[in-house]
C-alpha cells in the first residue's frame, strides 16, 4: 500500500505533497487512510472486487469529507477480469469514472477549471455521449449490487425510505 497525499490546486488537478512531511505533521491522516483502505479492500475483495486506489478528502479540522470508496473516488476492478488482464500484461476494465476521463482527454476538456466560466461553458457544450454514460451506469449499478448484496432500488426503498426515486432500467 502506498500513501500519496495531495492538496487542491488553485487550478487544474491536485498537487502532490511530500508524504513524509504529511505523515510527520498529520500522523492521523496516514493511519486513518491506511486503516480505512485495509478495511474496505478486505470487504471488497470478499465480494470479488479490487480497490486499486482511492482518495480521501479531509478538512482542515481532520473531518473526512466527500464520497468515500465510490466509483468517483476509487479505481475499482473485478478480480476475475484483473487476473485475466494481468496474465496478458494488459490493464483490466475499470468499474469507475476512468472511461469519462479518457473521453474528456480526447475532447481536450480534462484539465479545465470549474472556477473559470469559459471552462465551465466548454464542458456544458460538450456533453458526454449517452452510450458512455449508459455503460458507466451499468457498471456502477453492478458494483453497487456486488458490494451491498442488493440492487439500488431495493436499497433506496428498504434502507433509505426513498420510494419516490426513479427506477433503474
Amino acid at each position: 500500500m502506498i500513501f500519496t497525499p495531495t492538496t487542491k490546486a488553485q487550478q487544474g488537478h491536485d498537487e502532490p505533497l511530500d508524504s513524509g512531511e504529511v505523515t510527520r505533521r498529520y500522523p492521523w491522516a496516514c493511519r486513518l487512510s491506511t486503516r480505512l483502505f485495509e478495511i474496505a479492500s478486505e470487504y471488497a475483495r470478499e465480494r470479488g472486487i479490487i480497490i486499486a486506489d482511492t482518495k480521501f478528502e479531509f478538512g482542515e479540522n481532520g473531518m473526512l469529507a466527500d464520497e468515500v470508496f465510490t466509483p468517483d473516488a476509487s479505481r475499482l476492478w473485478q478480480f476475475k477480469e484483473w487476473a485475466a488482464a494481468n496474465e496478458k500484461g494488459e490493464a483490466p476494465e475499470g468499474y469507475d469514472k476512468q472511461p469519462v476521463r479518457i473521453w474528456a482527454e480526447s475532447m481536450g476538456i480534462d484539465k479545465l477549471s470549474p472556477k473559470l466560466e469559459g471552462d465551465c461553458r466548454r464542458v456544458r457544450e460538450t456533453p458526454v455521449p449517452s452510450d458512455l454514460l449508459n455503460t458507466l451506469r451499468g457498471r456502477y449499478l453492478q458494483i453497487f449490487k456486488q458490494l451491498t448484496g442488493t440492487d439500488i432500488t431495493t436499497f433506496q426503498d428498504r434502507d433509505m425510505g426513498l420510494k419516490y426515486m426513479t427506477r433503474p432500467a
